[in-house]
């Protein structure tokens, strides 16, 4: 075997068990998550859900439940934000540039009401602070 297949055999080698170690890490997440009801706590007056009261349970949703929200219309915002102004829609925008054609597209309302594409953050992504705007 030539050196270049070894290391490209080795390179595999390693990239799948890095795979099975993050596939490993999710499974147990998910055990530990099992069981646990979500509970967002009490609305408060602006729309927002409170964080519960129990430190134990996830506040809100995940952001694939968040988006799953959205597409049916509805407007989710982070309680991280600590802004109900601020939230994810769906947009309908004209064509953007030559690359981006016309349509509807996930966006974010500011607090001074402008909207603009969406461009997530890794802590947006995986924040389990979603909650609806109501």
């Amino acid at each position: 075997m030539s050196e270049n297949t070894e290391q490209t055999s080795d390179s595999l080698r390693e990239t799948i068990m890095a795979q099975d170690d993050i596939r490993a890490r999710i499974a147990r997440q998910h055990e530990q998550l099992d069981g646990i009801e979500q509970d967002v706590g009490p609305q408060r007056a602006d729309g927002v859900f409170s964080p519960s009261s129990n430190p134990n349970k996830p506040i809100g949703m995940d952001f694939g439940t968040a988006i799953s929200e959205v597409i049916k219309g509805k407007r989710v915002t982070r309680l991280e934000w600590a802004d109900p102004n601020i939230y994810l829609l769906m947009f309908m925008w004209g064509q953007i540039n030559p690359e981006v054609p016309a349509g509807k597209y996930l966006s974010i309302h500011n607090a001074n009401g402008s909207v603009h594409p969406l461009y997530m953050s890794d802590g947006d992504l995986l924040g389990d602070d979603w909650v609806v705007v109501v």
